[in-house]
């Protein structure tokens, strides 16, 4: 019973696990991709905003609003405080020429220090890399090994990016963590096998139900074929055994069957009868005939009966 019912779902499943698959393979890696260089351009953009906000502040030093230690001091508050995210993964940092932290909010014993020397967990001196970068060409990605916020045991690959602010020699930092692009990740492969789950799910009941109701329909059919068989031969043996002459037509008039009583009284065969239509009848019986068999076939009546 089984086996025809998983027959006919089989192609359905095969074609969901394929699917799901490409995704999984394919699809999801490439994601992965769009998400690293979509979160690159943010922390580009980021720092974009940064720089803006220096480059109004150092107008306002060039009018002589402010002096500059005044605009310089007044960019650290500002800097030190930014945010753009809620837990806070992504903030802002200053270096200058000198490789000299100005501002880090999670690392406030790397301020006035020199951190050309400082490495990550592989050897990686970042922060001469980042004031390299920036100065040489005006702006540019750093990745490496970072502690997540003021969490020095939590050590995460960072891309980070910085711009040079020459006026003041200052470099701008900020950067994204790989860990909160797998999360991203993480939460979509999720989401993905819960619907494909549901998907799998669905197409297996349904596929289950509708090969379930045709194999039921089709051992019905069977059943009344069966049955229809068993009554014709039961018939038979009725009429053959049936002293009157007795005459089975199709719906098209086409004799199919004579009894042995017919062939007596008449002489006909059955062979002999398939090429006629109603010659035993008198001709003035015939459209009684035709019209009793008619009104047969159109359910006008169940019986009919005529003398000739």
């Amino acid at each position: 019973m089984f086996r025809p019912l998983l027959k006919n779902i089989a192609p359905f499943i095969f074609s969901i696990l394929l699917i799901g698959g490409v995704i999984f393979a394919y699809l999801l890696p490439k994601l992965q991709e769009t998400i690293v260089v979509h979160k690159v351009a943010m922390v580009e953009s980021m720092a974009q905003s940064v720089w803006s906000i220096l480059a109004e502040l150092d107008q306002q030093v060039q009018t002589g609003r402010l002096t500059l230690d005044e605009a310089q001091k007044r960019a650290k508050s500002i800097i030190h405080s930014m945010r753009y995210d809620d837990v806070g993964h992504n903030y802002f940092w200053i270096l200058n020429y000198n490789h000299v932290t100005l501002v880090h909010p999670y690392r406030p014993d790397h301020v006035g220090n020199d951190l050309s020397e400082l490495t990550d967990k592989n050897g990686k001196k970042f922060i001469a890399e980042m004031v390299r970068t920036a100065r040489e060409k005006g702006q540019g990605l750093v990745t490496y090994y970072w502690q997540v916020t003021d969490n020095n045991q939590a050590i995460e690959l960072k891309h980070s990016y910085s711009k040079d602010f020459r006026p003041w020699q200052w470099i701008i930092g900020t950067g994204v963590y790989m860990t909160d692009v797998e999360k991203e990740i993480a939460t979509l492969t999720r989401q993905a096998t819960q619907v494909g789950i549901v998907i799998v799910l669905l197409v297996t009941g349904f596929s289950f139900y509708f090969s379930w109701s045709e194999q039921r329909a089709n051992r019905k059919q069977r059943r009344a074929e069966e049955e229809l068989l068993n009554a014709l031969d039961k018939y038979r043996i009725v009429l053959n055994s049936s002293p009157a002459p007795t005459i089975a037509y199709d719906h098209q008039g086409t004799i199919e069957y004579v009894n042995p009583a017919f062939i007596q009284v008449f002489g006909w065969t059955e062979e002999d009868m398939r090429t006629r239509k109603n010659d035993y009848l008198p001709s003035q019986h015939r459209q009684i005939a035709e019209d009793n068999i008619r009104a047969l076939e159109q359910g006008q009546a169940e019986t009919v009966a005529f003398e000739s």
